[in-house]
């Protein structure tokens, strides 16, 4: 089953639920924010680039069943990139994405949950920035995947009963961003 299908199916289940009222089933809404550090990795080394920072702002939907776990899916626009260097050019890779997280949360304690998943992000927009000493000259990249999907998992603790703080890691399964220059490709990974 491919990832559209899989999240139109959990998304369909997770709103039958919500309307059949069910007494241990609460469902909420909410608006999310954050920041993100992407990262560059080589296909042939271990090693990652340095941190470009980011953020996203969304909302989200989440429904509880009981007390211990609950599904959240969210549509988020996200803003992400990376430097590296390109046949000793200096370059700054920009994407905009919508992204759509779906995670099931666990409560491990009263105000903390384990958090994991999935998410695709879908290309809106992408820029490539070279760095030529003076001269900048910025243009569309085509070297970016029109999507791209990962896994996530990490914490959330309740600070109260309307702020939430997540700490997660998001790990693409496929790649996103591609350069070939002499065999070599590059995946920007989140």
């Amino acid at each position: 089953m491919n990832g559209k299908r899989l999240f139109s199916v959990l998304l369909a289940i997770m709103f039958f639920t919500v309307a059949a009222k069910a007494q241990v089933v609460k469902a909420s809404i909410g608006v999310t924010a954050g920041g993100v550090a992407t990262m560059m990795s080589h296909p042939n080394t271990s090693s990652l680039g340095p941190a470009y920072f980011n953020g996203y702002g969304g909302g989200f939907l989440t429904v509880k069943f009981g007390r211990a776990i609950a599904l959240r899916g969210g549509v988020n626009y996200l803003k992400q990139g990376s430097d590296y260097e390109l046949s000793g050019k200096e370059m700054t890779a920009e994407q905009t994405y919508m992204n759509i997280p779906f995670t099931l949360l666990l409560n491990i304690k009263s105000k903390m949950s384990l958090e994991c998943g999935f998410y695709r992000n879908v290309l809106m927009n992408s820029t490539l920035v070279e760095h030529g000493g003076r001269e900048i000259t910025t243009y569309n990249d085509k070297n970016v995947q029109p999507s791209n999907f990962g896994a996530v998992a990490g914490l959330t603790f309740n600070m109260g009963r309307y702020v939430f703080l997540s700490f997660k890691y998001h790990h693409g399964l496929t790649d996103s961003y591609v350069i070939n220059n002499s065999g070599c490709s590059y995946d920007f990974a989140t």
